[in-house]
Parts: C-alpha cells; structure tokens; sequence
C-alpha cells in the first residue's frame, strides 16, 4: 500500500475499531453486503446519510482521525475504497489482500450477524 494516509489508519488502533464499528452498523442496518461487490446505489447512500445512528458513528470515525492526526482527502477516500493505493499510482506489486482495499479487507473481517 502506497498511501500514506491509509497506513496511518491501519497504524491506530482506534481509528481502525471505529471504522469497524461503522462498518458493523452499516451491516446490521441493510446499507452494505460485503458479499456484494458493488457500490451501494444513490438511493441507499441517502438512507445512509440521513440515518442518525449512522451519522453519530461516522462521525465518531471523524473526530477520531482528527485526534490522531490523520487528515482523509477525496483521493485517500477513493483508494480507501477501491485498492488501497492512490488511483493511478501503478502499484501492480501489492499483495492479495492490498488489492482488496482498506475497507473491503474490515468489511470482511466483521461476522455478519445470525
């Protein structure tokens, strides 16, 4: 992984329990599948943002990587998503599980629950 912000994340502890956390919750709630591999519709990204349980844990997410430090521009975001690597940034040497991406690698971490 080149991204430099991304490190940091996976380098806290806390910040990487919150994202879980967010995660979990977005699980629990319908938003996301980590079985499916497309991106969650317009629509279901409006339920997302307008839900308060949401909100209050991405929110949790953001006062925690300020404390640390970490600041998360539209091109962490985008490699956060996609493979872990800034876009375009030609690191066709990344492991397995680099190629997964940040978030699909904590999705897949969290049991779905029964």
């Amino acid at each position: 992984m080149n991204n430099p912000t991304l490190k940091k994340i996976q380098s806290s502890p806390r910040v990487m329990a919150a994202m879980g956390s967010a995660i979990q919750l977005l699980q629990s709630k319908g938003f996301i599948d980590p079985a499916d591999t497309k991106p969650p519709s317009f629509m279901k990204l409006m339920q997302m943002m307008g839900d308060a349980d949401v909100k209050q844990a991405f929110m949790e997410v953001q006062k925690l990587l300020k404390e640390e430090g970490i600041s998360f521009s539209p091109t962490d975001l985008s490699a956060f998503m996609s493979g872990g690597m800034a876009p375009n940034s030609g690191d066709s040497n990344a492991k397995d599980g680099e190629k997964d991406g940040l978030f699909k690698r904590i999705a897949s971490s969290i049991k779905p629950r029964s």
